[in-house]
């Protein structure tokens, strides 16, 4: 039966990238219904058209003007259209631009993957898999037979210590001298093992070796 991966690190970058996909992702739902009301079609192709810096206002107003003028000639068209690019600039601006450059200006601050969004039918969703890639970034798991092997040896070695810990600490201890006390050292605060320093009957070096200190080992009647 495989076993369940295990999550032993995340950086606080994890939660500010996934934060960034769903700000994007309702970001891009306004700006599909902004470019809806602008007249121009929502596809993937546009979309993905204005994040890349274009203009989609000529579109716009050819879409637009063409519909409700297309009788007329085509020099004529073409300074109509002129004419109602310059007048709806800002509601352009309102629905399409400033929805982009917020987008833009996230995608600049975190590694967001456009590819991850999807548009559909006029709509934007987000694959699931762009979890995968935040965990692939920022988190560390157990999940590989090698890994697993490690980590269960360290949680072998974590109960090893805490069985040592608590036999030093129920064995009967000798009474302190007044030297000792003077410096505050008595037998109940005896622990196993520690770093060096510490009052215990073993010690972990800074090459990671491990040590027995026989001195303190004579506090143990």
């Amino acid at each position: 039966m495989k076993r369940q991966r295990i999550l032993l690190y995340k950086e606080a970058e994890y939660d500010r990238l996934v934060a960034a996909y769903q700000t994007i992702l309702s970001l891009l739902k306004e700006l599909v219904d902004g470019v809806r009301m602008c007249d121009i079609e929502p596809s993937s192709q546009n979309i993905k058209s204005l994040l890349r810096g274009e203009d989609l206002k000529k579109q716009m107003a050819e879409r637009t003007v063409s519909k409700a003028l297309s009788t007329l000639p085509k020099t004529m068209l073409n300074a109509i259209v002129s004419l109602y690019k310059k007048e709806n600039e800002d509601q352009y601006k309102e629905l399409i631009s400033e929805k982009v450059e917020r987008i833009r200006a996230i995608q600049q601050l975190q590694p967001v993957n456009i590819s991850y969004f999807i548009f559909e039918n006029g709509e934007v969703s987000l694959s699931p898999d762009y979890i995968k890639d935040a965990e692939r970034l920022y988190c560390v798991y157990v999940d590989s037979p090698g890994k697993f092997q490690v980590y269960d040896a360290w949680e072998a070695f974590v109960a090893a210590k805490e069985h040592l810990d608590a036999v030093v600490k129920s064995v009967s201890k000798r009474q302190s001298n007044p030297t000792e006390e003077h410096l505050r050292l008595y037998g109940k605060d005896l622990i196993g093992v520690a770093a060096p320093g510490n009052f215990s009957i073993g010690k972990i070096r800074f090459d990671g070796s491990l040590v027995l200190n026989g001195e303190n080992f004579g506090w143990i009647q």
